[in-house]
C-alpha cells in the first residue's frame, strides 16, 4: 500500500499492513488500484511527454524516461525544460518528480528519492552520499547484509568493485549501480504510441439523462483533439460508447462532413448528436473510440491579419455543421470516379472522395449533364471543338462509343453534342 501526505502525518507508510494502517488512522480511507486505470494513466503521460522528448520508455506503473540530451538547442537549461514538462503535466492533474542524469537509471534513482536536480557524473557521486539504503527498495536479507559489514548509504555500496558486490551480496544490485554510473550501458526499450484513440472515463455518479455528461464528453473531446493536432492528424469518425451497468452499451457513430481536429467542431456535432438519442437506462462509464485518421492538411497564413480568412476552416465548419443538423445519411458529395462514361463519371457519396482525380484537360467536358442523352440535327450546329472518343464500358452491358463534340447553337449558346458509329447524332450537355 501507498500513502498521501495527510495519511503520513498519522503515522501510515508504504507497505504497511492495512491493519496496522487502520491501527494508527482509524479515519483512514481506503482506495483500491486499478491495473487499468494505471496503464492509461501511464500512456496518457508518454503521449503528453511526446512533446519534449523523440525518446521515451515506460517505467512502470509510474515513471518514465525521456532523452532530453537532444533537446538542448531548445532549452539551454535543463530547469526550463523540467518547468515546462511540470506545466504541461498539471494540465492533467499529474503530479511529477524529476530529475536530470548522465544515465537513466542515476535519474530513476534521484527522482525516486525525492531529489529533483540536475546532476553531472561528478555531481551524482556527491548526491549518492546523502542516500540511504532505504531508497534502494531492497529485500530485508539484503539490506541486512549490507548493514552487518557496516554499509549505511547508497555511496558506500557504490565505492566496492561489482564483481565483489555481485558475488558477496547480490547479483542485480551490482547490475543496477553499474548501469546507474554508467560502468555498463543501459538503454530501456522506446515507447511505441497507439495508433489509435481510445479512452474510457469512469463517472462519479450515475446519470440519467445525457446533458450533465456533455461536460465530461467535452473534457474527453479536448483530448482527443490534442492527441490529433499533437499528430498533424484530423479525424472523420468518433465513436462513443455510454456504458450502463445492467444492459448493453449505447453507442452513438459521430461522423463529420470533413476531418477536424479542432474541440469546437467536434463538441458541436456531438452536441447535435446526443440530442437524438433517448437512455433506457442510467450511464456509468463513457468510452470514445477513433481509429480512421488522416494528415492534417498544411496551410500557409497570410502575412496581414485582415487578409488572413481561411475558406478551408469555414467550409469544414458549415459542412460539419450541416451535418449535425440534417444528419450524416442527408449531407452527400459529389465525386470523380474512374469511369470514362459520362453518365458514370460522378457518384453521389456521403464523404469527400480521398482520392482527387484530375480532370481531363484535353477536350472541355460540361457539368450540366442531361440524365440521358436526347437525339438533335446536326445541321443546326457549328462544330468547335473534338472529337473526344470515349469508347468504354466493354466489360458490361452499358458498353459505348461516342465521339463527343464543342458546338455551338445559331444562338451561340454551347452544347456538348456526340454521335455513335451509325452517325446518329445526341445532345448530352450544356456549356452555357
Amino acid at each position: 500500500m501507498d500513502a498521501n501526505t495527510s495519511a503520513s502525518r498519522s503515522g501510515v507508510d508504504s507497505g504497511m499492513l492495512l491493519n496496522t494502517a487502520f491501527c494508527l488512522c482509524p479515519a483512514l480511507r481506503v482506495l483500491r488500484i486499478k491495473s487499468y486505470k494505471q496503464t492509461q494513466a501511464i500512456h496518457r503521460t508518454a503521449q503528453v511527454a511526446s512533446r519534449f522528448s523523440s525518446w521515451i520508455s515506460l517505467d512502470e506503473p509510474d515513471g518514465l524516461y525521456l532523452e532530453v540530451a537532444s533537446m538542448k538547442r531548445l532549452y539551454t537549461n535543463p530547469s526550463q525544460l523540467r518547468q515546462a514538462i511540470q506545466q504541461a503535466f498539471s494540465t492533467f492533474k499529474i503530479t511529477v518528480l524529476s530529475a536530470t542524469a548522465p544515465h537513466p537509471k542515476a535519474a530513476h534513482l534521484l527522482a525516486r528519492s525525492g531529489i529533483e536536480r540536475d546532476v553531472n557524473a561528478e555531481s551524482f557521486w556527491r548526491t549518492l552520499k546523502r542516500l540511504k539504503l532505504d531508497r534502494l527498495n531492497l529485500e530485508s536479507r539484503i539490506e541486512y547484509k549490507l548493514r552487518k559489514v557496516g554499509l549505511k548509504s547508497i555511496y558506500d555500496i557504490a565505492k566496492l568493485p561489482s564483481c565483489d558486490l555481485a558475488y558477496r551480496i547480490d547479483v542485480d544490485l551490482a547490475l543496477y549501480l553499474d548501469h546507474a554510473l554508467g560502468r555498463k550501458p543501459w538503454r530501456p526499450s522506446p515507447f511505441s504510441p497507439p495508433r489509435h484513440f481510445k479512452k474510457r472515463l469512469d463517472l462519479e455518479q450515475e446519470f440519467e439523462s445525457l446533458q450533465p455528461l456533455l461536460f465530461y464528453l467535452a473534457k474527453v473531446v479536448k483530448e482527443f483533439c490534442l492527441f490529433l493536432q499533437e499528430r498533424c492528424l484530423t479525424c472523420q469518425s468518433l465513436e462513443v460508447r455510454l456504458i450502463h451497468r445492467h444492459q448493453t452499451p449505447t453507442q452513438e457513430n459521430i461522423r463529420l462532413a470533413q476531418g477536424d481536429n479542432r474541440p469546437e467542431s467536434w463538441l458541436y456535432i456531438l452536441n447535435k448528436s446526443l440530442e437524438r438519442i433517448e437512455l433506457t437506462a442510467p450511464v456509468i462509464m463513457i468510452e470514445l473510440f477513433a481509429s480512421h485518421f488522416e494528415a492534417a492538411p498544411q496551410q500557409s497564413e497570410y502575412l496581414f491579419a485582415h487578409f488572413n480568412e481561411n475558406i478551408a476552416a469555414e467550409k469544414t465548419r458549415l459542412l460539419n455543421r450541416l451535418t449535425a443538423r440534417l444528419g450524416s445519411d442527408r449531407v452527400h458529395f459529389l465525386n470523380l470516379t474512374t469511369d470514362h462514361r459520362p453518365e458514370l463519371r460522378t457518384q453521389q457519396t456521403p464523404l469527400p472522395a480521398l482520392v482527387k482525380y484530375p480532370l481531363s484537360q484535353a477536350s472541355p467536358q460540361p457539368l450540366w449533364l442531361l440524365p440521358s442523352a436526347s437525339p438533335v440535327d446536326i445541321e443546326f450546329y457549328r462544330l468547335l471543338y473534338g472529337p473526344l472518343r470515349i469508347d468504354s464500358g466493354w466489360w458490361d452491358k452499358d458498353a459505348i462509343k461516342r465521339d463527343y463534340y464543342v458546338a455551338a447553337t445559331p444562338t451561340n449558346n454551347l452544347h456538348w453534342i456526340f454521335h455513335t458509329p451509325e452517325k446518329q447524332w445526341f445532345r448530352h450537355g450544356f456549356f452555357s
